[in-house]
């Protein structure tokens, strides 16, 4: 009894110290949170009288987070300096940023800043943090965050998930999470032909050369380099089926159609003369690649009543059946395929069937995971996964428990957990980048509205959904900096992790980059004002 008291004095005065702890931290950070505030608040105002300003405005990236003094090496205070040496004009730039700030605070606020700055260019750097803080979208009525206003709001929840947001991004300059050994793909090996079928024609030396030679080049997709390498076959074995059929196959994919049409019409009649299974495979790869389904079909059931067992066969069958419109038949042939070759593209297809056509979401998990198990191949399962959160009538935890009931390899099931968190986040981010784009794009509205000329800039790093800045701008005729290729092309690679600061941001070298980058990008933006 004495213990059992002691026990729950000793939790009782650990929640206290946890809670007085988190309440200290919360007091320290809106004080933290209204000084910035008040030292924004005065820069707006101070440049009421300027007669040239821009505003430069987004999260910690323009405010100058990492910079050893944001007032002096924040990007926007390098561009007022920079630009007034290029233009011999008093540009004034505003520092409009805000550590933190997502899209929806951006929007909210810039009305005011507008209002007190009075510019003539309005730089936008946003969307960094919609990912991990997933804004709601402002409404439509009335937006207007006086900025004379403090905004009070819970710093320390936003503190810790930008804490995770921070380590995430550091990462990106580390190793892969998936580039572990037990990320590998297995090696899926290639059937061996049926016991009944052989090669009809000794091939050379040299004429296997070319050919291992010319399907490496098509794999990398070099495929006139590859050409090459099949006509060098070609010569020392015209009568090979497998030459004759990538012949075919490159011929029509460079666009010389008479020479396809003349190796596809030699395939064609051996296949009649013969119905031998090199002829007719070589004969079926072509049709598959040239999207030709009935053809396809036919020889496809023609190799089968002679190879019933051969997995490949089937495999074609299917793929044929699918495009046709057969979706029942393509699942049971598929299904025969996978019995002995584990082929991700019959997967694939099995997967779109269940989840498109019988509406059987149990069906596709089961499907998706069947076929990671079977192939490792984490790209494949992605898509797969991809493709079934972004329907909306697909509920994500659902999803995580059944794919997490499959009965494998406790490692192999850590890997599948992984790929649909990953999945899951993907598609929240997906929500994040709908509003993001709606708010970028009323951003630019505001700006015009009030005078002043838009323009989007590019992180100088891999950000989450920072395409949407480059997207947004083409899509409105907004001027758009790309500050991240400019940044690249000005800093070679071995130096480009010195200019990260602890924080993940950059340092004041990787400011004044930035600032030169976006300077270069201006200037000619502002020989168009009068």
């Amino acid at each position: 009894m004495w213990h059992g008291s002691r026990l729950k004095r000793w939790l009782a005065f650990s929640l206290f110290v946890l809670a007085a702890t988190a309440g200290l931290i919360e007091v320290l950070l809106q004080a933290g949170a209204y000084a910035v505030y008040i030292a924004n608040r005065k820069d707006i105002a101070s440049t009421q009288s300027q007669i040239r300003t821009m505003l430069c405005v987004g999260d910690s990236w323009t405010h100058g987070m990492g910079a050893s003094d944001a007032a002096q090496h924040s990007y926007p205070a390098v561009l007022q300096q920079l630009l007034r040496e290029r233009t011999k004009q008093e540009w004034s730039v505003v520092n409009g940023g805000q550590s933190g700030q997502n899209s929806r605070d951006v929007l909210l606020r810039l009305t005011s800043q507008i209002d007190a700055a009075k510019p003539q260019i309005v730089c936008v750097l946003v969307g960094r943090n919609d990912q991990w803080s997933t804004p709601d979208e402002a409404p439509n009525a009335d937006i207007e965050d006086r900025f004379t206003a403090y905004r009070f709001r819970w710093r320390l929840p936003r503190l810790f998930a930008w804490t995770i947001d921070s380590f995430r991004a550091v990462s990106d300059f580390g190793p892969s999470a998936k580039s572990g050994p037990e990320w590998a793909a297995k090696q899926i090996p290639w059937p061996p032909p049926p016991p009944d079928a052989v090669y009809p024609v000794a091939i050379s030396s040299g004429a296997i050369a070319a050919k291992t030679a010319g399907w490496k080049l098509e794999a990398e997709g070099l495929s006139e380099e590859a050409l090459d390498q099949f006509r060098a076959a070609f010569a020392e074995a015209p009568e090979d089926p497998q030459t004759r059929g990538m012949l075919a196959r490159l011929t029509q994919k460079c666009g010389l159609t008479d020479e396809s049409q003349t190796h596809t019409a030699w395939l064609v009649e051996r296949c009649s003369q013969t119905q031998d299974f090199y002829h007719g495979v070589a004969l079926l790869d072509f049709y598959s690649f040239s999207g030709r389904a009935q053809e396809q079909l036919d020889q496809a059931c023609m190799l089968l009543e002679r190879f019933p067992a051969d997995p490949t066969l089937w495999y074609q069958r299917g793929e044929a059946e699918y495009r046709l419109g057969m979706k029942e038949d393509a699942a049971k042939s598929l299904i025969k395929c996978t019995e002995t070759w584990h082929n991700v593209y019959a997967y694939s297809i099995l997967f779109k069937i269940a989840l498109f056509d019988r509406r059987d979401h149990a069906e596709a998990v089961n499907t998706i995971v069947r076929a990671y198990v079977a192939t490792n191949q984490h790209e494949a399962t992605a898509s797969m996964l991809n493709t079934m959160l972004e329907l909306p009538t697909v509920d994500g935890a659902w999803v995580s428990d059944q794919s997490d009931a499959f009965a494998c390899d406790p490692s192999t099931k850590a890997r599948i957990r992984t790929l649909v968190n990953e999945a899951l986040s993907r598609r929240d981010g997906s929500s994040a980048e709908r509003i993001l784009r709606s708010h970028l794009k009323r951003i630019a509205d505001i700006a015009r509205s009030k005078g002043a000329v838009p323009v989007f800039l590019d992180y100088p790093i891999q950000a989450p959904l920072q395409h949407c800045l480059h997207d947004v701008a083409s899509d409105h005729a907004i001027h758009f900096l790309d500050v991240k290729t400019w940044w690249e092309g000005r800093v070679p690679e071995s130096r480009r992790l010195g200019l990260r600061s602890a924080d993940g941001h950059v340092n004041d070298e990787g400011y004044r980059i930035m600032a030169e980058c976006v300077a270069d990008g201006l200037v000619p933006i502002l020989q168009t004002l009068k």
